[in-house]
């Protein structure tokens, strides 16, 4: 627990088994991670009104802990992707782009 006491005993089978150490459990933390995404969703945010409007009407509005976790997990998903691959995407948009108005000009 957060006093560094044991609450309970883990596997004694491998090398690595035992209690997670200090440094572990401190990145671990979960504490105040709900506010990352609630705070913006008082204010009004047009994103945040049209998000939530779409998802009363369509019935996607999560009503308990799972299908709260499974939404969170979809757009943790989607949002990883478009950091990774957005980039590369839009840079290659923009060369072909760029190249189709070239071949229009010179055709």
């Amino acid at each position: 627990n957060r006093e560094d006491q044991q609450l309970q005993t883990v596997g004694h089978h491998w090398p690595l088994d035992g209690p997670l150490p200090k440094e572990i459990r401190a990145n671990m933390e979960r504490l105040g991670v709900c506010l990352s995404c609630h705070r913006e969703i008082p204010k009004g945010r047009f994103i945040y009104r049209v998000i939530s409007k779409l998802g009363d009407a369509l019935g996607m509005i999560p009503t308990n802990d799972a299908e709260h976790m499974k939404l969170i997990a979809k757009g943790m998903f989607i949002a990883a992707n478009l950091q990774i691959f957005g980039p590369p995407a839009a840079v290659l948009i923009v060369i072909l782009f760029v190249f189709l108005i070239r071949r229009r000009k010179s055709g």
